[in-house]
């Protein structure tokens, strides 16, 4: 599963870790370092969603909170 682009402080990765393989995504490298000092385990990366490398059908779920409708590009490649 993954929670990409803007994970915001860690709270939706953190809860969801418990029951699920997930892994958070942020393009902003304070918010990266922020969240590994709250949750210094928690699985997130730097980066951008639409150009994460790794293959088709790798995550079984995607989870987007209040960010595809602000992306000005066309939103396919998040669906």
């Amino acid at each position: 599963m993954l929670t990409p682009n803007h994970c915001g402080r860690g709270q939706n990765v953190q809860a969801l870790k418990h029951g699920y393989d997930i892994s958070g995504v942020d393009n902003a490298e304070d918010t990266i370092r922020a969240v590994q000092k709250l949750f210094p385990d928690l699985p997130i990366q730097l980066g951008d969603v639409s150009s994460l490398k790794v293959g088709n059908g790798y995550y079984q779920a995607y989870i987007s909170l209040g960010i595809i409708e602000h992306r000005y590009e066309d939103p396919e490649p998040f669906l």
